[in-house]
């Protein structure tokens, strides 16, 4: 494996390992009892400047140091020095101290990217009954950068016992020491013969300089290929955790109740998507029921309760939901379907959750649509920005690859209070402005920015000022929109002019970027945490371009089969079919087309059809049909 393939597209970890007083200092335990530091001492500014590298690029940071007491100190560990007692790195002490320019980056409230982890160990191998094992898997790290001291005792031991426990071994060479050089230079040669990679510092930042393997040359600041981009903020908070880093499969948990061919449930590895779920239907006959008509409250129990059945159906429960997405006739009964929220989501699970609603085009009596993303429980959530009250979703979840927000209108200013104008021309462009900040303020306590956004969904009560909506986005973030994206027209309801929310990388999770020929700079999908984001296709858009073609306006049929293909072009950058799909939300103007519209899908599809969801909205650019798509890259 080369060194790219080591740090491009995983997740690697700095390791700085025994850099303490007692190892280092002419004045230290080692030097005191006749040891030579000099090669530490000279090897010290190269691992600074590495160490800063680091921080600068967001990559997690692990501190390792050791400490010796009577407490964890046995007879055959104090005589391994041909019976000298040694005593150093006495816990408290000046020598147990961090060398001059080595201290970790620490803060009160474990900001993440603010603070960096230190494990203590009481043996060579940083591995030996510590909890490094455990944070590395916690943060899905894969690759293991060693430095430290000393090349052929601690750094080495903990090199093999890594090798040893599935993590790939990139070794520094000059960012290690010991003495005598022979010692030095056998270590090297061990390691690079049964255990990992051996590299220069400049061979590492070199490689985290260049561009991914088999990314184009970018053009005027822009690239019309695939791109891998590490979160702004790369250093998680301790205690959270990845999914699992091992090949996922789709898994059809459960079918559709009324047979219509395609999945109520999926699981793809630790993520789980449920189908749309009408509430105008009785969920034991799934019959339309008149008598439901304007009865809000009874048709959420409906609409949430066959989520909360699939999902126990298929093995998990309601409290699995991380993002409930709801469609409405109407906004005015919003704190009457919160209220529900607990007993369909989990009386503590809810607070785990984000959602994103917006009032559409709703058919016959119905009054609620709704869909939902879960997490297997064993993925651990924290609530970033909690719930404000109970019955409330949270602001912000971090669920490790993904942190899930909120969608946020932007009536008000996030810092000032200002309210923004309404119902007057300056309105949209003002109150987009706020929610971009709510929305940079709900990510920044996350430890990430809205750069780092894989999918962002934006509902606008006039679907005309879509090209000002993508405009906006270009411009704050220098030209790019670096996220799948999709602009749909919906009546929304209300004051807002506006819904947007979505999902960012986690912090130091990364994704890979495939922007559109059409349009340099926007991205076309992104794929991250072995998922692939794929922005709005629209029925209008050209299947290899993505340039709207005005001569299909109408053909509502046609416009789906032309959908279907722009967003088979569109997995295909990421080697991905339409039998890859697992969710697919489908934008209707037409909402009584909903029966042909998932025939028409169905027959394309087959057997590999995803989870589906009917939305009737307003397409932009006049278009019968937008399909927004999540795949799943095994």
């Amino acid at each position: 494996m080369t060194l790219d393939e080591l740090l491009v597209g995983r997740r690697a970890a700095l390791l700085v390992i025994d850099m303490q007083n007692d190892f280092c200092h002419p004045d230290g335990a080692v030097a005191r009892r006749g040891g030579d530091v000099e090669p530490i001492q000279a090897m010290a500014p190269r691992l600074r400047r590495l160490l800063a590298a680091a921080r600068r690029r967001g990559l997690p940071i692990i501190h390792v140091r050791t400490h010796h007491s009577p407490w964890t100190n046995s007879e055959s560990w104090v005589t391994r020095h041909h019976g000298l007692n040694v005593v150093q790195c006495f816990p408290g002490s000046w020598g147990a101290d961090f060398y001059a320019g080595f201290e970790p980056v620490s803060d009160d409230r474990w900001t993440p990217g603010a603070h960096e982890y230190v494990v203590t160990k009481h043996r060579f191998s940083a591995f030996i009954d510590t909890d490094l094992d455990l944070v590395l898997r916690s943060q899905t790290v894969q690759t293991l950068i060693l430095t430290g001291a000393t090349t052929d005792v601690c750094v080495e031991s903990t090199a093999r016992d890594g090798f040893m426990k599935d993590y790939a071994i990139v070794f520094v060479s000059d960012c290690t020491a010991t003495s005598p050089a022979t010692a030095h230079q056998a270590a090297l040669e061990s390691i690079r013969r049964s255990f990992g990679r051996v590299v220069s510092a400049d061979e590492l930042e070199a490689a985290w300089a260049a561009p991914a393997s088999g990314s184009p040359a970018s053009a005027g600041g822009r690239t019309t290929g695939i791109e891998v981009r590490t979160a702004a903020t790369a250093t998680p908070a301790s205690g959270t955790s990845h999914p699992d880093r091992r090949p996922f499969k789709k898994e059809v948990l459960l079918d559709d109740e009324r047979e219509r061919g395609f999945p109520a449930v999926v699981r793809f590895g630790p993520y789980l998507f449920v189908s749309g779920s009408d509430g105008h239907r009785d969920p034991k006959t799934e019959r339309i029921v008149p008598d439901l008509a304007w009865k809000a409250v009874e048709q959420c129990r409906n609409s949430y309760g066959r989520i909360r059945r699939r999902l126990e159906q298929g093995g998990y429960g309601g409290g699995c939901a991380v993002r409930i997405q709801n469609f409405t006739s109407g906004q005015d009964w919003r704190l009457q379907r919160m209220a529900l929220w607990p007993e369909y989501f989990g009386e503590a699970e809810h607070g785990l959750a984000v959602s994103f609603g917006a009032q559409a085009r709703m058919s016959g009596i119905n009054m609620i649509t709704t869909t939902v993303m879960g997490v297997t429980p064993d993925v651990e959530r924290v609530a970033v920005v909690p719930q404000p009250t109970p019955g409330r979703a949270a602001r912000v979840v971090r669920a490790e690859p993904f942190v899930y927000v909120i969608g946020v209108g932007g009536l008000t200013h996030p810092r000032t209070g200002e309210a923004a104008p309404e119902e007057v021309p300056e309105a949209f462009e003002r109150q987009l402005r706020y929610a971009a900040d709510w929305l940079a303020a709900h990510l920044d306590r996350a430890g990430v920015a809205p750069r780092d956004l894989v999918r962002l969904d934006a509902c606008l009560r006039d679907v005309n000022r879509a090209p000002a909506y993508h405009r906006f986005w270009q411009e704050q973030l220098g030209g790019e929109i670096p996220f799948a994206t999709s602009a749909i027209g919906l009546p929304l309801g209300g004051r807002a002019e506006h819904e947007i929310g979505g999902l960012a990388l986690a912090p130091g999770a990364t994704k890979e970027v495939a922007w559109r020929e059409d349009r340099p700079g926007v991205a076309e999908a992104v794929k991250a945490g072995q998922l692939v984001f794929v922005s709005g296709c629209s029925g209008l858009g050209d299947a290899s371009t993505g340039r709207v073609r005005p001569e299909g306006s109408g053909e509502k049929p046609a416009q789906t089969r032309q959908a279907l293909q722009r967003l088979e072009a569109a997995l295909a950058r990421f080697s991905l079919g339409l039998g890859d799909l697992l969710r697919l939300d489908i934008f209707l103007r037409d909402i009584y087309f909903e029966d042909a519209c998932l025939e028409l899908v169905r027959d394309r599809l087959g057997k590999d059809a995803p989870t589906m969801t009917v939305i009737g909205a307003e397409p932009a650019d006049s278009a019968e049909v937008e399909l927004t798509a999540i795949a799943g890259a095994p």
